[in-house]
């Protein structure tokens, strides 16, 4: 089921980013693939690849991603897409593996900063801070992620 936690500390730069939403299991090739967990990731890809000025651009082919809970091939590409551009983008500190892990609790990353804790960035760069922090209300999120998100937690 999708969630929020405390960001792990000094993971980025951007002290608003003080909180993650975060799935329980991997998404990608051979993982649980959790409905609820796609729909998450799916929303973040979507949005993220829908504000242009994000530079990740748009998908190759024009595809569009749906948050239907299923990680097909369009998610999968999607997730390939934006990995490989990350890990350009922050000098290696992202593995462009296809899969979205869970974001570890407390200090424990590792060498690779988890594709979530960008991805969490930079949906909150594309809706701003007032919407990432209730996307559990916002119209952007799927009905049924709506019931997996906290309904109170508000970040401030």
């Amino acid at each position: 089921m999708a969630h929020t936690q405390s960001s792990p500390r000094g993971i980025m730069t951007d002290p608003s980013l003080d909180k993650v939403y975060n799935v329980d299991f991997a998404v990608g090739p051979g993982k649980p693939n959790n409905k609820d967990d796609v729909q998450l990731v799916q929303l973040f890809l979507q949005q993220i690849y829908s504000h242009s000025t994000l530079g990740a651009g748009p998908l190759p082919d024009g595809k569009k991603i749906d948050t239907d809970g299923v990680c097909g091939p369009i998610t999968k590409s999607a997730i390939w897409h934006l990995q490989t551009y990350l890990q350009r983008v922050s000098g290696g500190q992202v593995y462009a593996d296809g899969v979205v892990s869970p974001v570890p609790l407390g200090d424990e990353l590792g060498p690779h900063m988890p594709s979530l804790i960008w991805m969490n960035w930079l949906l909150q760069e594309a809706i701003g801070r007032g919407r990432f922090i209730t996307l559990q209300i916002d119209s952007i999120t799927p009905s049924p992620l709506r019931t997996s998100l906290p309904r109170s937690y508000y970040w401030y």
